[in-house]
């Protein structure tokens, strides 16, 4: 299994905060911030982030409601389910891809593999023109920071455009 912690002293958000998930939520362009009413709808206008702080955690093999955030009582995991309760969480979310590096080429530019030009792991990068979540916060003042522990995440596949900080598996 893959984890990745995406990071930033940003955010924006329509959705309200204190534990309320955003049921039926479909987040396929979300991260991008391309679709009216998404927590990242802000990004795509001119609309302030000022006092918004965004974490994204993606946990690659994982099903959500095997976390204790979703109701399962199986496994203990306070810290997420701490955020889960705290923060804005979704309770339907899909992929567009079921490939770790194309899905988070995804989430990161809100583009499907054959828009971002990433079909595959290990064979495919990330192309310099597409513009991520990070390097959009990044030009807005924000502070960013991607934490991998997958190694097809790793910066040489073009994950890491945008960050200020980025740790793979290689450091």
């Amino acid at each position: 299994a893959a984890a990745a912690v995406f990071a930033g002293a940003c955010g924006g958000s329509s959705e309200p905060a204190g534990g309320n998930a955003a049921p039926g939520a479909d987040t396929g362009r979300a991260a991008a911030g391309s679709e009216a009413g998404s927590s990242a709808g802000a990004l795509s206008g001119d609309a302030p982030l000022a006092g918004y702080n965004l974490l994204l955690i993606t946990l690659d093999t994982l099903r959500a409601d095997h976390l204790g955030a979703y109701g399962y009582a199986g496994v203990e995991t306070p810290n997420i389910d701490r955020l889960g309760a705290e923060g804005v969480r979704f309770e339907r979310v899909t992929t567009t891809v079921p490939v770790t590096l194309p899905a988070h080429a995804s989430i990161m530019t809100g583009l499907n593999p054959f828009a971002h030009g990433v079909r595959n792991n290990g064979s495919f990068v990330l192309r310099d023109d597409a513009v991520t979540l990070a390097e959009v916060l990044r030009d807005r003042g924000y502070a960013t920071g991607g934490f991998i522990g997958a190694v097809v995440l790793e910066a040489q596949f073009g994950i890491a455009q945008g960050f200020d900080d980025f740790n793979g598996m290689a450091q």
